[in-house]
């Protein structure tokens, strides 16, 4: 079950910043694109980020895996889902992804060649709006869900 997790206590920062660089070195070497913001974050980056809403995972106390979102207008707007590669398919991402609130429109955006991320939002009921091109053959799928309820 996803618990609150404070960006801005220094242990927490420090195994946010392993996790992310684990995992989105995975996501880089699928999208081939190594310039994933993620992955030059520090762990002092992540502790100004607490103008977001954090979740995480946890498995015998440690950390595996992170959800943070900003919630504006009534709408949320994923900003990272990272989970350690040791821990993937546990079932730790979706239910990060469940935890973000249902009651709001939805946005988020992947790497479009992330297959497993792709996969993930579109069974958590998201539907691809488009896509942006962020380098030569590099595009990043666009995702919105519904609030639910919403016809």
């Amino acid at each position: 079950m996803p618990e609150l997790v404070n960006p801005a206590d220094p242990s927490v920062a420090e195994r946010i910043v392993v996790i992310q660089l684990a995992a989105y070195q995975i996501e880089a070497d699928l999208i081939g694109f190594d310039g994933i913001p993620q992955l030059t974050e520090t762990a002092e980056h992540v502790r100004t980020l607490t103008d977001m809403q954090w979740r995480g995972m946890f498995d015998g106390g440690l950390l595996l895996g992170i959800i943070a979102w900003d919630e504006r207008d009534g709408e949320v707007d994923i900003d990272r889902l990272a989970v350690h590669p040791d821990a993937a398919r546990r079932g730790y991402g979706r239910a990060l992804v469940q935890s973000v609130p249902q009651d709001r429109h939805t946005i988020v955006s992947t790497g479009a060649a992330n297959r497993p991320a792709v996969s993930l939002y579109e069974k958590e009921g998201f539907v691809r709006t488009s896509e942006t091109e962020i380098a030569p053959g590099v595009f990043l799928a666009h995702f919105e869900r519904p609030p639910s309820g919403a016809v």
